[in-house]
């Protein structure tokens, strides 16, 4: 019985007919000799690709805050008056900070990074796909290294002397800021849609409710605003000053970002928050008791903290530490979130602060 010959493929180097291995990441086959080579080939590779990570992670330690930026401060801060001697200060801060959250954000990929070198080194796993694969990933990260757009400085508010801060750039579109960061909000949250008896400050951190509450033929007591930003991730931390009259409690909480704003808006069905005298409202539902009687003072200060990440909102009264926490029904308030405050008593303010 006649057999047929068996054609081997040849090696990619010597062009022998004698390949016993095909590399599955090149595709290519070479005989015994050059297999060993062309392994030593990668290795050699997997070596330079560990110095230049070993290069890259130094360089992150030792970044700075970047000096054009501060210089920028500093020659504000000199040609300006003490006045704002306070904002200097501050933007210095934030500046510092953002530039550590780069720095940790650069560390947590050369982390990774450096654990997924290690683990396939050891067991001598890889290929030129994974080989070009963390080179694009070192370059990634070298470029962010090297790139300080991420970080601007601009004038806080117009006046007849300018004062700047330090902020990230997120795109601001029909005065909506939508914070899909980490855990920080870089712009300030501010007042910026009102229904019913109620006057905005300037500034949009204050507002004061008009009402002419007991009056008879009056109007609608009932006022709310809603807040600029979205919160679609993260967790962040809203303070508020209260001054309100003995008889009288102020709603803060959220709504769902594309709810509109109404005058009672704390019984929307979208809304979850607090009532300042211990009332919560669940899905704009008024609990019947309160978790706990608050009597306010005048410049009492609460907390409220909106956790997208456990989709749930706590209360913080500043003066005796009181919390209460409550989850947020994704099917009734869905994210984005955004801020809601309810005032019904004349002359009742709220404010947000800023640190």
């Amino acid at each position: 019985m006649a057999t047929g010959s068996i054609t081997k493929k040849p090696c990619c180097k010597c062009n022998k007919g004698s390949a016993t291995f095909t590399c599955d990441g090149c595709h290519q086959s070479f005989c015994l000799k050059h297999t060993s080579d062309h392994r030593q080939e990668l290795s050699l590779q997997m070596d330079n690709i560990g110095q230049q990570h070993d290069i890259l992670r130094r360089d992150i330690d030792e970044q700075s805050i970047n000096k054009t930026l501060l210089a920028q401060i500093d020659r504000w801060e000199k040609e300006s008056i003490e006045k704002i001697r306070s904002s200097a200060n501050e933007a210095r801060a934030d500046l510092k900070r953002f530039s550590e959250e780069l720095k940790n954000r650069l560390n947590g990929l050369m982390s990774k990074l450096s654990n997924e070198l290690r683990s396939n080194r050891e067991s001598d796993d890889y290929t030129e796909d994974d080989l070009n694969r963390w080179i694009n990933q070192l370059k990634e990260v070298r470029r962010d290294l090297g790139n300080p757009s991420e970080i601007k400085i601009v004038e806080d508010k117009p006046s007849s002397l300018c004062l700047i801060k330090t902020t990230k750039k997120y795109e601001l579109q029909n005065n909506v800021i939508d914070l899909l960061s980490e855990n920080v909000a870089c712009f300030a949250e501010k007042f910026s849609e009102a229904m019913g008896p109620v006057v905005l400050s300037k500034d949009g951190c204050s507002a004061i409710c008009t009402s002419r509450f007991g009056v008879p033929g009056s109007p609608t007591t009932y006022s709310s605003v809603c807040g600029r930003l979205q919160y679609s991730c993260g967790s962040y931390d809203l303070r508020f000053r209260l001054n309100t009259s003995g008889d009288s409690a102020v709603f803060f909480g959220i709504l769902k970002f594309s709810q509109p704003l109404v005058d009672e808006s704390s019984v929307l069905n979208s809304a979850y928050g607090y009532w300042s005298d211990g009332l919560s409202v669940t899905a704009g539902f008024c609990e019947d008791e309160h978790f706990q009687n608050i009597k306010t003072r005048p410049n009492d200060e609460v907390l409220l903290i909106l956790d997208c990440s456990s989709r749930k909102i706590s209360y913080i009264y500043e003066r005796t530490q009181l919390r209460h926490e409550m989850k947020v029904n994704q099917e009734v308030c869905p994210l984005p979130w955004k801020l809601v405050v309810t005032l019904w008593h004349p002359d009742d303010k709220i404010e947000i602060l800023n640190f």
